[in-house]
């Protein structure tokens, strides 16, 4: 997948399923909820977990088994991709480590398809793995981590390492003008995480921001989507 469905208004993606404080994040039930809701995106974490299967997580996991009996296991990345499949609604899978990076990537394209989902990553070498063996997908490099945030303003040597087809950025770098640049060299933007009203307003005013990552999706649609005016029938 080399491009996502082009929309006048920014895409919105579902942050860890998008819970909004009523689903464990990254929980199967935030997903299904998210996809019910009718989000153009969902976006969840992927490690691997100890018995070698691809779990939803966000941290690094471990199996605490009889030592806390009442820790929950992660989903399944095959769950996860089972809840999207045959929706309107795209995954946005966010790789959290490194080696997996191919593996995850068919497994996704072989519940989803090439254009059902895209992937992000902090790792220069991941998008160039990807790249290199799968140059179909979407691969977004994510910048915004580094501290401070200015230091991945110009990421031009990242990118032409790296060759991302469109970058995931932290929304205060991409209003300290990364989006203006990327959106000179044809790069698209997915800014992440918006959560205030007037963070997701701005994200729907920005006519250069092809996506964004939120926990409020709801809210964030209701602005974007407004119900329809119901006018009294004529007596």
């Amino acid at each position: 997948m080399t491009e996502c469905d082009a929309s006048p208004r920014p895409l919105i993606s579902a942050h860890r399923g998008g819970p909004e404080g009523i689903h464990r994040p990254n929980s199967l039930e935030a997903i299904h909820a998210a996809v019910q809701l009718g989000v153009d995106l969902i976006e969840f974490d992927v490690r691997r977990a100890p018995d070698g299967s691809f779990v939803i997580v966000h941290d690094a996991y471990r199996d605490r088994g009889a030592r806390d009996r009442g820790a929950e296991r992660p989903p399944s990345l095959r769950a996860a991709l089972e809840a999207i499949r045959g929706t309107r609604t795209k995954a946005h899978v966010d790789l959290k480590e490194t080696g997996d990076e191919v593996a995850i990537a068919r497994m996704c394209e072989r519940y989803l398809g090439s254009d059902g989902f895209f992937l992000t990553t902090l790792e220069d070498e991941s998008v160039r793995v990807l790249r290199a063996k799968m140059p179909h997908l979407a691969v977004a490099l994510s910048l915004g981590k580094v501290h401070p945030l200015l230091a991945e303003l110009f990421p031009s040597g990242r990118i032409a390492r790296c060759s991302p087809t469109m970058l995931a950025v932290n929304h205060h770098l991409a209003r300290a003008g990364l989006l203006r640049w990327a959106h000179e060299r044809g790069l698209r933007v997915l800014a992440w995480t918006l959560n205030t009203p007037r963070q997701i307003q701005w994200a729907h005013n920005e006519p250069r921001l092809w996506a964004f990552t939120t926990d409020r999706p709801r809210y964030a649609l209701s602005l974007r989507d407004p119900a329809p005016v119901r006018h009294p029938t004529a007596v």
